[in-house]
């Protein structure tokens, strides 16, 4: 299990990381009950829902827990989203005309907004990654180790994966895997929004483009290069784990700076920093940081009296002080973050237009100063609202600490590498069979309802083929580099230098 982050990241605690250890579900116990070699073979290629087991009783740290159901449903809507794309694009035209409809609605747009899913994303990494060097620092413990660990490991646990994804794509492309999907795209021009990868004509020069597409992934994760979807051919999705890469070093500079500070300063400094990023469109930044922040406010509320005032890291400054005795009602409190939560939500919901105009978004946006893009300022407000609540209020952990949701949690690294792929293979085919069959060739052709159904029945066919490749995807790529990272390191470290 991943120092620092009980059952819910591996090691370093990327936020779409599954922990090393026991499958989803129990499926490494189905194994075993298998002895042959063909059984064995079979129940490691079949996805674990073919096997329900009972339900387990609830883990301690049910906190930490509910992030991890909580990034795993937020990659499940993401996969939404993208499944939403393909079957009719939102962004060619007319956005701002489509913003005003029921998908767009506060709540609503939630369950298919990929954006403020990834701004979760973001949170949970900045309150993960953190937690552990917060609580040793207010232990007046040495980070140095953790930090170093962290700091290695992060490049293996982000990127194998990717990079296996990025030639497991190359190996399909060149056995024509897409090329049905590929018909499908160019005859419903402007409807798919991702065009599958391209079939080369060697072998060869497949592999190159591969490897082409891994100097971009590399390339993007440099400080100063962006990194957005347009970059990437083989998968758009993995624009994000050069943005991880980048605010998690990002994150252990700051937290590393600040270690030796008062409570209060550091948290000031780090407030700070998360609001100067936010303002100066450096947003994935400022919700890394101000994930550190709310995990540094949770340490201090759980533990009364400790801080600040006592030990090297004392500061008398009396917001932690107050925070860490407010509220004091567990009513109150109760009622309190379940409120946090749903705001949150709320201002998560904004449309993702400028200007802000849809009231009472607007009004909000009126309070922000003069910037470009509030919306997306907004969502991430709204992001880190959701999260603290979901960590702090019993009610709504119980919720994203469910079964499905921890199941969903432990395969959501695997998810999100792993969908697209199967998306603009079998995905794309069975759209095209649903949009024939209707006769919505168009989207002048397509109206809401036609949408919807074309939506809910398509997904319901492709559901369990994206949890399987998810499954195999996690069990024979994710683990095993969760593994391999520890391993190098143990290789690699002095004698008596690795954390343990």
């Amino acid at each position: 299990m991943m120092s620092g982050s009980p059952a819910l990241l591996a090691n370093d605690g990327h936020n779409a990381i599954p922990a090393a250890g026991r499958f989803p579900l129990d499926y490494d116990e189905q194994i075993t009950k298998h002895p042959t070699s063909l059984s064995k073979i079979l129940n490691a290629i079949l996805p674990s829902f073919l096997f329900p087991t009972p339900p387990k009783p609830a883990k301690a740290s049910s906190n930490i827990a509910a992030l991890d159901g909580l990034r795993g449903v937020a990659c499940w809507v993401v996969l939404n989203s993208h499944w939403a794309c393909a079957v009719d694009d939102p962004w060619e035209n007319d956005v701002e005309e489509r913003s005003q409809g029921f998908m767009w609605k506060p709540f609503v747009s939630l369950v298919w907004d990929a954006e403020s899913m990834v701004n979760i994303f973001f949170v949970i990494s900045g309150y993960v990654l953190s937690q552990k060097s917060l609580k040793m620092i207010h232990s007046d413990q040495s980070i140095q180790k953790t930090i170093a660990s962290s700091i290695f490991r992060r490049a293996f646990r982000l990127f194998l994966p990717a990079i296996a994804a990025i030639f497991i794509i190359t190996i399909l492309a060149q056995m024509r895997i897409f090329e049905g999907a590929r018909s499908n795209f160019e005859a419903f021009e402007g409807l798919l929004r991702e065009q599958p990868p391209t079939m080369e004509p060697t072998f060869a020069s497949q592999i190159t483009g591969a490897f082409r597409e891994v100097r971009v992934l590399l390339s993007a994760s440099l400080p100063g290069a962006d990194s957005f979807d347009g970059l990437f051919d083989h998968d758009k999705h993995l624009w994000t784990i050069p943005v991880e890469f980048k605010c998690s070093m990002v994150l252990f500079l700051v937290l590393t700076g600040t270690s030796l500070l008062k409570t209060g300063w550091r948290l000031i400094i780090h407030f700070c920093i998360t609001y100067y990023c936010l303002l100066n469109d450096f947003r994935n930044a400022s919700l890394f940081i101000g994930g550190m922040v709310l995990a540094e406010l949770d340490i201090i509320r759980r533990s009364p009296g400790a801080f600040p005032g006592t030990g090297s890291h004392g500061s008398g400054f009396t917001l932690p002080l107050f925070l860490s005795k407010y509220p004091r009602s567990p009513r109150f409190a109760t009622l309190s973050w379940i409120g946090a939560f749903i705001l949150g939500l709320f201002i998560m919901g904004v449309p993702l237009v400028e200007p802000v105009t849809m009231q009472p978004h607007a009004w909000l946006a009126s309070l922000l100063p003069d910037m470009w893009d509030k919306n997306k300022v907004l969502r991430a407000i709204g992001s880190i609202m959701t999260t603290w609540a979901c960590i702090n209020s019993p009610a709504i952990s119980r919720i994203f600490a469910s079964r499905l949701a921890e199941y969903l949690g432990k395969i959501s690294f695997a998810l999100y590498l792993s969908h697209g792929m199967v998306i603009r293979s079998l995905g794309y085919v069975v759209i095209g069979f649903f949009r024939r069959v209707m006769g919505t060739t168009t989207r002048e052709d397509t109206n809401l309802r036609q949408f919807l159904f074309i939506w809910i029945l398509s997904y319901i066919i492709m559901l369990p083929f994206w949890f399987w490749a998810a499954e195999l995807f996690c069990k024979f790529i994710d683990l095993p580099s969760v593994t391999f990272s520890r391993w190098i390191e143990q290789r690699m470290s002095r004698p008596g230098q690795t954390k343990a």
